[in-house]
C-alpha cells in the first residue's frame, strides 16, 4: 500500500538500538527562517553488504535528481523517473513519491509541486524558481530494513538558451 512505518518510543514500549544494521531518522522542524525535513541513516554495528548496496543505490538517486537541469515550468511529476532510474537499474523500486513541496509555518508536505509518478501532472505542478522541494528516494525490505536519504533543494535559474529557461 506504500505506507511507511513510523516509530514513536514511549516509556512503556521502546526498542533498544543494538546489533548490526541501520538506524533511519526522519526529522525536521519549523523555524523563523523556514521549515526543515531531512532523513539520514546511521550505521549501527556493521551493516551488511546488501544494506550498503541499498544505501549506495538510493544515494545515486538523490544525486541524479539533485544535479538535474530541467525546463522552467516542467510538471514536477515528470521528474520522478530521474531519481528512480539508478534504483530501477538494479530492478529495485519504492512505493512512495520521490519528493514534495515544503511549506513555511504550514504543512511540511505542501504543494503545488509533488515529485511522484503516481501524481497527476497538472498545470499547477509546474516547477518554478524559488520552490523548495524534498528529494527522498528509498528502498524498503519489510521486516528487514529500510533506506531513505532526504534533502531539501531549491529551484534556481540555471540558464537561458534557445530552448528556453532552465532550472
Amino acid at each position: 500500500n506504500g505506507a511507511m512505518p513510523h516509530y514513536r518510543a514511549s516509556e512503556e514500549e521502546h526498542a533498544q538500538i543494538e546489533g548490526d544494521g541501520l538506524l533511519l531518522i526522519d526529522s525536521g522542524g519549523q523555524y523563523l527562517g523556514g521549515t526543515t525535513d531531512i532523513t539520514r541513516m546511521v550505521p549501527v554495528g556493521t551493516p551488511s553488504t546488501e544494506q550498503k548496496q541499498d544505501c549506495t543505490r538510493v544515494l545515486k538517486g538523490v544525486i541524479a535528481l539533485s544535479r538535474a537541469r530541467f525546463p522552467k515550468g516542467i510538471l514536477s511529476p515528470l521528474l520522478d523517473a530521474i531519481a528512480r532510474a539508478p534504483i530501477w537499474a538494479d530492478e529495485v523500486n519504492y512505493g512512495h513519491g520521490t519528493g514534495h513541496g515544503v511549506g513555511y509555518f504550514l504543512n511540511v508536505h505542501e504543494g503545488p509541486q509533488v515529485i511522484a509518478y503516481q501524481a497527476a501532472a497538472t498545470p499547477q505542478t509546474a516547477m518554478l524558481p524559488g520552490m523548495i522541494t524534498s528529494i527522498e528516494p528509498g528502498t524498503y525490505r519489510p521486516g528487514r530494513w529500510g533506506v531513505r536519504i532526504e534533502n531539501l533543494v531549491i529551484n534556481q535559474e540555471a540558464g537561458n538558451t534557445e530552448f528556453g529557461e532552465f532550472l
